[in-house]
């Protein structure tokens, strides 16, 4: 499954905001507006494609923001910006 997300910088922090439909229903389960790091580490274990929807410069900050708050590598070669766990 592939899914669009959007990247917003708010007051300095990446955010992220779903933007198909499937996407909303990932956060409804959640509770919340906007998908964490972890939501997003969550979905891609389940399978999950991100379809990031932002510049690269906010890619890259968010990116680097989920590898420090989980520890987890990031994969540079895919072009969806995938995590490996």
């Amino acid at each position: 499954m592939k899914i669009t997300v959007r990247i917003a910088n708010v007051y300095g922090k990446p955010t992220v905001y779903p933007v198909c439909e499937k996407a909303k229903l990932f956060t409804a389960l959640t509770g919340k507006k906007t998908l964490s790091g972890a939501d997003c580490r969550i979905m891609r274990e389940l399978g999950v494609k991100l379809d990031w929807k932002q510049n690269d410069a906010d890619r890259a900050s968010f990116m680097e923001g989920i590898v420090h708050e989980l520890g987890v590598k990031l994969d540079r070669k895919q072009n969806d910006a995938s995590i490996q766990v």
